[in-house]
């Protein structure tokens, strides 16, 4: 586990990380959460509400991709959710992804 905290939201190299959900009560050989100990253990879900968690995302310097790099204005990243978790595995992640995409239209 190499404990290096991991944001709410990130910038890779094509697209924006939204991570309000993180671990995996799964233990797959393959899985790239296993380093950062995130196997095996029930999901922790972001204490704060929906609005702040959009909020940190729209105010995040890598939403709008012109922050980035010269040249692209106006142009957006897209946006994947919960890159330390499977969203789809337990009820509740997926409970919570609902939501999460119902906010998402929002925006």
């Amino acid at each position: 586990m190499d404990g290096t905290p991991i944001p709410l939201v990130a910038h890779h190299e094509s697209w924006i990380s939204l991570d309000p959900v993180q671990g995996c009560p799964a233990s797959c050989v393959y899985c790239y959460l296993e380093p950062k100990g995130l196997t095996r253990k029930v999901p922790e879900i972001s204490s704060e509400n929906l609005d702040a968690i959009y909020r940190q995302l729209v105010e995040s310097r890598y939403f709008e991709k012109s922050f980035v790099e010269e040249g692209s204005v106006g142009r957006s990243f897209p946006i994947a959710i919960g890159n330390y978790t499977d969203m789809c595995l337990t009820h509740k992640n997926r409970l919570f992804l609902l939501s999460l995409l119902q906010k998402h239209r929002e925006y």
